[in-house]
């Protein structure tokens, strides 16, 4: 368990409430919403926290009322003294501390996200419950106050907000005018135990053109706690100036027995139609509708996320693995993308690259949508294999924000790692799956991709020829035959061969097996140095460099039973010498790449550096090669520098600084996911494939 405590740490994220595709919110350890993805959007600090959006307990005991807001952010009103959150995704719990309420106060978080349960995950919405525990000898009451900003539609002008009660529950539903599908809701259960109470709107903004901390206005709160109750003044029909921003607030008051308990859930709701539409509108109505959906089902819900943390828990890994894991499935709530027309794609960064699907990063981040929700993992397959292109060549991604547009890259020349990290994808899907079906349906684009593959091949050695920035290390000028890429295309070899043969394509079999043969000879006549695999040979010079991702290849074909890249004593030198020079350059993780008298290679910013997915990768393979303590350590340091240092576990880069661990690059990463490949080396691929299976079940 993740755990933090406010506001002694600073930590600008937390657990991802939503579903998946259909953006989320961010409950931070300091109590306050952030990091909104949905397309409405709040006024937000420059930290990025929701302004508007704030919890408040009035707790009642004899003549003594003792009210805080449920933060430790620095407000004009009294808040809780100390929260401590513990995070496991997709689930939160924050515990306020105040010595003068006569409660414990927990409030648990999460969304609709369920393991393997595509259709159930995909609702719009998470779920908060306040849990009141009264210790004392005497009866309390307690008022769980919640007061929200409508953030719906283009501005302020043209929102309003209406009371929805139904014999179930009470929604306070925000909308606007120009967007009449668009709504976010509010929603709490009615109950005998509980007094509900609404209301509709005011005005949160202070200042004219000024909405901040320092103007919030809370009228409504401050009259609950001075006089018990929360007054109810008349509201106008829609905000009609821009010096309004428009609040409302909802109340429940409950009775806590002495030595007893109580809970209050709440959902918080949304539906924001795009022009793309979102799969959840198959699925949900409008925003009350969808709360009240998630209120009936959430002890289900809730037990479901429950059994599956503990499958994995249980599954002999070590501890912060298993919290590193689930907790690394943040980006299919935080950064998912699933359609009215049902095609889903995850996104590369939502902010600093937000392409969709992202096929040279899909390589390493697909590994758990693979294990936990096959169906979207095939999805997202197939969306590449109907965008490949006439010559063959396979695009880099889906389009920019939307799956209509693919695109061939970042930069101008085509990229080589794209073709040879499909085929492996394929064969990947096609073995853990059993599925001959998909292997027809992909075979025809698997050899398309393969012809292409032989053309980029301009000297005839059977590995790719590069001109530079075109693989996934876009940033790094690279040319001429390089030991990812060449790796990476044996092992795609080898996939094709065995993918042919299930065909019963005898003469692409042994095609496959002559090219591979001939590549193998030239990959290590070209740039085995007697220890490792040095970066390239250039036309101009050899590239000793010793680089992480040179043994690439020999890890997707160790995680899929395919033959090594190279002989079994050359594999084992050179895991030993990037675990003496790569592993060692940095105490954050381990470096891209190293020279050979171990300083870090300068070249670029990719190459100096630490991509924290690239470190998961090596360290599954390390397992494979019998260095498992040795993987397992390195991989520990790039946790819990997100875990511990920088303390973002739910929000990672691709890239962290080698110097003190901090950001680099991108946020929300795909490929990080990649962590998951680190329990299915510990394992093996029938426990790896019955865990994820245990865990699909119990979400049924």
């Amino acid at each position: 368990m993740t755990r933090y405590r406010a506001p002694a740490d600073r930590v600008l994220c937390g657990v991802p409430l939503g579903g998946i595709g259909t953006g989320a919110v961010e409950l931070w350890p300091d109590g306050l919403l952030g990091a909104w993805t949905m397309e409405v959007q709040p006024a937000r600090d420059s930290e990025g926290r929701a302004i508007g959006w704030l919890s408040g307990l009035l707790v009642e005991e004899s003549r003594r009322r003792v009210a805080r807001l449920l933060t430790t952010h620095a407000l004009r009103w009294p808040t809780v003294r100390r929260i401590t959150y513990e995070g496991r995704f997709p689930s939160a719990t924050l515990t306020f501390h105040e010595p003068r309420w006569a409660l414990r106060v927990t409030l648990t978080a999460h969304g609709a996200f369920q393991a393997g349960a595509s259709r159930a995950s995909a609702m719009p919405g998470a779920l908060l419950v306040l849990r009141l525990v009264n210790p004392t000898a005497r009866d309390v009451h307690a008022t769980w106050w919640v007061g929200a900003v409508n953030p719906v539609g283009p501005w302020q002008v043209g929102r309003y907000n209406v009371v929805e009660r139904r014999a179930s529950a009470t929604s306070l539903v925000f909308r606007h005018r120009a967007q009449p599908d668009a709504t976010m809701a509010l929603t709490l259960p009615r109950s005998r135990g509980g007094r509900v109470t609404v209301l509709p709107g005011w005005n949160l903004q202070r200042r004219f053109f000024r909405f901040d901390w320092a103007s919030l206005a809370l009228h409504p709160w401050e009259q609950l706690y001075t006089n018990g109750v929360m007054a109810q003044p008349p509201a106008p029909p829609e905000v009609r100036s821009e010096s309004v921003e428009w609040g409302g607030a909802l109340a429940c008051r409950v009775r806590v027995p002495a030595g007893a308990a109580r809970e209050i859930p709440l959902a918080l709701t949304w539906r924001t139609p795009t022009a793309a539409g979102h799969r959840y509108e198959r699925l949900a109505g409008h925003a009350a509708a969808t709360g009240r959906h998630l209120l009936q089902r959430r002890s289900a819900i809730a037990a479901r996320q429950a059994a599956c943390q503990r499958i994995l828990a249980r599954a002999g890994l070590p501890s912060w693995l298993v919290d590193a894991s689930l907790n690394n499935l943040y980006p299919l709530i935080a950064s998912s993308r699933w359609t009215r027309d049902d095609r889903f794609a995850l996104l590369e960064a939502p902010r600093a690259c937000p392409l969709l699907g992202t096929l040279d990063v899909r390589y390493y981040g697909s590994w758990p949508l693979l294990m936990l929700f096959p169906d979207l993992e095939v999805n997202e397959l197939r969306q590449f294999a109907r965008a490949q292109r006439a010559d063959g060549y396979l695009p880099h991604d889906l389009g920019r924000g939307e799956v209509a547009l693919p695109s061939n890259g970042t930069t101008s020349v085509p990229w080589r790692d794209l073709n040879p990290k499909f085929v492996l994808m394929v064969y990947r899907d096609v073995r853990w799956l059993g599925d001959r079906a998909l292997l027809r349906e992909c075979y025809p684009h698997v050899l398309r991709a393969l012809r292409w593959m032989e053309r980029m091949d301009h000297n005839g050695d059977g590995l790719p020829d590069h001109v530079g920035q075109d693989q996934t290390y876009d940033l790094w000028n690279l040319r001429g035959t390089i030991a990812y890429s060449s790796g990476i295309t044996l092992a795609a070899l080898s996939a094709a061969e065995q993918m042919a043969q299930m065909q019963d394509d005898g003469r692409t079999a042994r095609w496959c097996l002559r090219w591979r043969a001939h590549a193998q000879e030239e990959l290590v006549r070209q740039l085995w140095t007697g220890r490792y695999l040095r970066a390239a040979s250039e036309p101009d010079r050899r590239n000793d460099a010793c680089t992480l991702h040179q043994l690439n290849g020999q890890w997707y074909a160790g995680l899929l039973g395919l033959p090594p890249i190279l002989a079994r004593a050359q594999v084992r030198s050179a895991m030993a010498t990037m675990l003496r020079l790569n592993a060692r350059a940095s105490r954050f993780g381990a470096v891209n790449s190293v020279w050979p008298n171990g300083r870090r290679d300068h070249t670029c910013v990719q190459s100096a550096n630490i991509w924290p997915g690239t470190v998961y990768a090596f360290a599954s393979l390390a397992i494979l090669e019998g260095f498992r303590a040795q993987g397992l350590a390195v991989a520990r340091r790039v946790w819990e520098t997100f875990a511990t240092r920088v303390k973002s576990p739910w929000n990672q880069p691709d890239t962290l600084s080698a110097d003190d661990g901090r950001f680099l690059f991108g946020d929300y990463y795909m490929r990080n996911l990649v962590i998951w490949t680190i329990p299915l080396a510990l394992l093996g691929w029938q426990r790896m494939r019955a865990v994820t299976r245990a865990m699909r079940q119990a979400a049924r």
